[in-house]
């Protein structure tokens, strides 16, 4: 009996020392029961954070594609505007071409008005001088047609009287 007590014995140690290390299997498990539902809850933050994340990066993709496409329109905005101010600054210098060729027109016109005031002025004078000439040379004519006729006058005056 001594050898069942002792083997009962053993078995008891052993189910003690089995039961041991149940519990601490058990204990193990809770904790990574407990470590697996932390695990979890991280995972399911992180997982809500990376949704966030992936949400805010497609806003800010559709934010960028806008933005591209509004300096799209812009590079097009500007280069529009470069062509119209080349075009500009080709008509401003064929303006400017126009107005140096209207200048020298308008200074040989201005030239030639000159010139032709100067030719009237000279006519002009010529015929105040032509008109003091021309009165001169009729008084005089005048006073000879006078003396001359004062003669030929006084006979016919004198002729009529005598015939009445």
């Amino acid at each position: 009996m001594h050898t069942q007590d002792g083997r009962i014995a053993a078995l008891v140690d052993s189910v003690y020392a089995n039961q041991e290390k149940q519990q601490k299997l058990l204990s193990q498990l809770s904790q990574l029961k407990e470590a697996n539902s932390d695990l979890l809850n991280t995972i399911e933050k992180e997982s809500q954070i990376h949704q966030e994340i992936l949400v805010q990066m497609n806003y800010q993709d559709a934010a960028v594609q806008d933005i591209s496409r509004k300096l799209d329109r812009f590079d097009e905005t500007t280069e529009k505007i470069i062509d119209q101010m080349n075009e500009h600054e080709q008509i401003s210098k064929e303006i400017k071409l126009q107005s140096d060729a209207h200048e020298i027109y308008h200074q040989t016109v201005m030239e030639r008005m000159n010139q032709q005031d100067a030719l009237s002025e000279k006519i002009i004078r010529q015929l105040e001088h032509l008109k003091s000439v021309i009165y001169e040379r009729a008084v005089f004519l005048g006073e000879h047609i006078k003396t001359v006729v004062k003669p030929v006058k006084s006979f016919f005056v004198h002729h009529e009287e005598k015939e009445q």
